[in-house]
């Protein structure tokens, strides 16, 4: 009897691109975490793919985490203008209180099947608009991305993400043979994703293309609190 072969699918999420992403359709829209394997069915629909046996073998998302260490860089912070006082206390308290929330959020997630979350710790600049920044995000995935397509791990890799520093890497994959679909948004008005990602990937899903009972799908409407 000859054996059963599965297209193997893996998803890698950006989470601040991907909820850029959402974004530009509602900026009230979050992610449902539980709900991100239904890209993959999407997709699978729209490639017409279900004759090749697909399998979502696991969805990894990668984000900017609120740390013990970010908490005390804001409070060791050296005030030497008269401007960052306010700003410091004000960036302190939203910290404490993203961190909380966000540790319960992770927790939820662990309980999430094939599903895992990856950080890197924010990091607290104090002159910038949005003061917490999140760095090293695509080197995770771009790490991930090679290591999984040299152990052979899948087929298709689903990248919700429109940073053009995945490019090379995302060249590399292919040259092992894999295909690699690109998931962002792009309209006439605002774009969050580069031309050459969408050149480099073998197919593109455009959010901006999504109807709203495939937004309701992966995503709802919820109440933000103010930026830092």
């Amino acid at each position: 009897t000859p054996s059963i072969i599965f297209m193997r699918i893996i998803t890698f999420v950006d989470l601040e691109n991907f909820k850029y992403s959402l974004w530009q359709s509602n900026s009230l829209r979050e992610p449902k975490y539980d709900m991100l394997n239904l890209i993959c069915e999407n997709i699978v629909k729209r490639m017409n793919w279900e004759r090749f046996n697909p399998r979502h073998i696991r969805t990894y998302v990668y984000t900017g985490e609120y740390t013990e260490g970010l908490i005390n860089q804001i409070k060791n912070f050296r005030i030497e203008k008269d401007w960052q006082k306010e700003k410091v206390t004000k960036s302190l308290e939203v910290a404490q209180r993203r961190r909380k929330a966000q540790q319960s959020l992770f927790e939820y997630l662990k309980t999430c099947n094939f599903f895992e979350i990856k950080t890197t710790p924010l990091k607290f600049k104090i002159h910038l608009p949005k003061p917490f920044v999140q760095k090293g995000v695509d080197v995770l995935i771009a790490t991930d991305l090679l290591s999984h397509a040299y152990q052979d791990n899948f087929d298709v890799a689903i990248i919700c993400s429109g940073d053009l520093d995945l490019i090379e890497s995302i060249k590399m994959v292919k040259n092992l043979g894999k295909k690699v679909i690109i998931v962002s948004h792009k309209s006439e008005r605002d774009s969050g994703i580069s031309k050459n990602l969408i050149k480099e990937s073998d197919y593109f899903l455009n959010i901006a293309d999504f109807k709203p009972e495939e937004l309701d799908e992966i995503s709802e409407i919820v109440q933000k609190e103010y930026s830092a």
